[in-house]
């Protein structure tokens, strides 16, 4: 088998993505010195960070396919690195009984990684403080600032209906100039709740941290002649549960 045996594939930007081979006894060497706690650190740290380019406050289940490069992800990048410098079994050039031992020790490796992933998951979910900051950023989004979709589309309505009445105010007579103001002040106080800020209580959870060993095919189509078409390559993923209600007020006893 070659030692210097790549994979190549291309990611979002048209870059080639190559992913360097290495023998499984070197791997599985290097599997013993990963720092679990830190790589939990690691994405805690990051998902923190990048609230801003993944909330969606329409969903409150996330998957998120973690992006690692070694700035602040050293140790992440690492054990992403390990993965994918498994061998691929079928450009091992083995056949029979010597291609399935080999597949066994491939699978075995992978395992044995696995371990290390499950070790960082159960640090993550330990980590009451930092779920309780990424609590904190993303739940903010869901209070005030990013209205939904339906909530935007009401909106752009009520601008055209409050437009329509003020033009209509001017040539109205008294008792009808009472009833637009009536509507006007109905329509202004249901533009503010589309809007309107309420506080929210609740939790954050990491429900699920895994390796994906596979690339996964993506389609953007802005157009009918624009259709992009990238790799996200094989990484870790991420699920995230959001569960948060309107924040009680204090009943006033008298």
């Amino acid at each position: 088998m070659n030692d210097e045996l790549t994979t190549e594939i291309f990611g979002e930007h048209g870059e080639s993505l190559v992913f360097e081979k290495r023998p499984i006894v070197d791997i599985l060497e290097d599997s013993k010195t990963i720092d679990a706690t830190l790589i939990a650190n690691e994405i805690l740290e990051w998902l923190v960070k990048n609230v801003e380019n993944y909330v969606d406050n329409e969903t409150k289940l996330y998957k998120i396919y973690l992006t690692i490069d070694s700035e602040g992800m050293s140790e992440t990048k690492r054990l992403q690195d390990l993965y994918r410098a498994v061998p691929d079994e079928e450009d091992s050039g083995l056949s029979g009984p010597e291609l399935r031992e080999f597949m066994e020790k491939c699978s075995d490796c992978r395992r044995e990684l696995d371990k290390a992933t499950e070790k960082v998951f159960s640090i993550i979910q330990e980590n009451r403080e930092a779920e309780e900051k990424l609590f904190k950023r993303l739940v903010f989004f869901y209070e005030k600032l990013i209205p939904s979709s339906e909530g935007k589309k009401r909106a752009l309505q009520i601008d055209i209906e409050l437009k329509t009445l003020v033009e209509g105010k001017d040539d109205a007579s008294d008792a009808e100039k009472k009833k637009i103001q009536r509507q006007i002040v109905d329509l202004l106080k249901e533009g503010e709740n589309l809007i309107k800020y309420q506080e929210l209580e609740g939790k954050l959870s990491v429900s699920k941290f895994e390796y994906e060993a596979f690339n996964v095919g993506v389609k953007l189509n802005s157009s009918v002649e624009n259709m992009k078409e990238y790799t996200i390559p094989e990484g870790f993923v991420i699920w995230l549960e959001l569960v948060c209600k309107l924040k009680r007020r204090p009943v006033a006893m008298f």
